[in-house]
């Protein structure tokens, strides 16, 4: 069983794993570098990524700039989760490779999270062409949208500004495979796994069980970290992730 990044948008802004066992060696990447994930972070707010953004630079220089208050935020917000349930909470280790990072779920090259190494691979690269992909599949039809609440918000923006939001998505994508981490911790990995081994006629409802379990996860983590009001270009680059990856929810109807 594979987890992989999963979608949702709620009210604003909402939001792949392999068969558990010993733990591995650190993971190997493919190109890349690894981030320090602090162990139990202290101290001020968090800087707002969305600083970087507005920095400008290509995607992927964004998103990098991101990454260190992404990962001190989500360590934060979720660590209590688990102390508060009595589970030792350990961040994962997560890899930001170019191409592809080998774990003890196999070779990984899209984002996703290993439980077997507690390992979370974000290639950023990856990320921004998704969201691309999803950005130009909503700004084919653009009528819609007057027709559309949730879209007619993006009407008087321009088309240049929609674009640019792009890289935001990579808080969600590391919100949801953070959100992976903590099913694994608490045991929600493994409790699932059992259940669609002695079930296998339902086995991807139970799948997707775990990838609408981790948007939860995310859409609450992004409220609670307040990383500061996203502007509509912003809102727009993770709509477009979301669009780009598609939808648990019919797999569990």
């Amino acid at each position: 069983m594979c987890v992989g990044l999963g979608v949702a948008l709620a009210a604003a802004l909402s939001l792949v794993g392999c068969s558990t066992g010993a733990p591995s060696a650190v993971p190997t990447v493919d190109g890349g570098f690894v981030v320090p994930v602090p162990m139990r972070p202290t101290g001020p707010a968090m800087a707002r990524p969305l600083e970087c953004i507005a920095r400008g630079g290509d995607r992927v220089s964004q998103m990098t700039c991101m990454l260190p208050y992404l990962e001190n935020m989500f360590a934060q917000v979720y660590g209590p989760v688990l102390t508060q349930r009595g589970v030792a909470f350990e961040p994962p280790t997560i890899v930001y490779p170019s191409t592809s990072a080998t774990t003890a779920c196999g070779v990984l090259k899209r984002p996703g999270y290993c439980p077997a190494d507690h390992t979370l691979v974000l290639p950023l690269a990856a990320v921004a062409r998704t969201a691309d992909e999803g950005a130009e599949f909503l700004l084919k039809d653009r009528d819609y949208w007057a027709r559309d609440p949730a879209m007619s918000r993006y009407l008087d923006v321009p088309i240049a500004v929609l674009r640019s939001g792009g890289p935001m998505s990579a808080v969600v994508a590391l919100a949801h495979e953070y959100g992976h981490h903590l099913e694994a911790l608490m045991g929600s990995v493994d409790h699932v796994a059992g259940l669609a081994e002695g079930d296998q006629k339902n086995a991807a409802k139970y799948a997707s069980a775990l990838e609408l379990g981790a948007d939860c996860l995310a859409g609450w983590s992004l409220k609670v970290g307040s990383l500061g009001k996203a502007e509509n270009s912003q809102e727009f680059g993770v709509l477009a992730l979301l669009t780009a990856i598609g939808d648990d929810y019919g797999a569990v109807a």
